[in-house]
């Protein structure tokens, strides 16, 4: 976990395959001042939210397509198990048929950004979600 100096403004779950995808990411969020936990794949996420509660989470960003369980899966089974009840969920894939897109809204998905990711992609979605809150640039 990781968090810039300064109170935090909550957590964010990623779930993410691509190290370097993540690394973006959580650079990002360390700037804006939030706790970052990082997973490679939906399944060991999974077991750690069976597991552990985590402080003050704000949100989830997660991969469509990773090894063991997708962004989809996971989705589904965070809903059956109930599971973080009321964190918004944003799906981040290079998925972007129509047949994706409906998918992630029949689960209740909160944003779907579409990859290549970038910065003002993901501080466009923050800005939506929390728009009382202000946020840097990574740049």
């Amino acid at each position: 976990m990781s968090a810039e100096q300064g109170p935090s403004k909550g957590s964010i779950i990623i779930l993410e395959d691509s190290a370097p995808t993540r690394n973006i990411l959580r650079v990002l969020l360390d700037k804006n001042k939030y706790s970052v936990l990082e997973f490679a794949n939906g399944k060991i996420a999974l077991e750690h939210l069976e597991k552990h509660q985590v402080p003050d989470l704000k949100l989830i960003i997660s991969d469509v397509m990773m090894p063991e369980m997708d962004g989809f899966e996971f989705v589904k089974s965070l809903k059956e198990k109930g599971l973080c009840v009321g964190v918004p969920i944003v799906l981040a894939t290079a998925l972007s048929g129509k047949e994706d897109v409906l998918a992630a809204k029949q689960l209740g998905v909160t944003g779907y950004i579409v990859k290549p990711i970038s910065v003002q992609k993901v501080i466009d979605t923050l800005k939506r979600l929390f728009p009382d809150e202000v946020f840097k640039n990574i740049a």
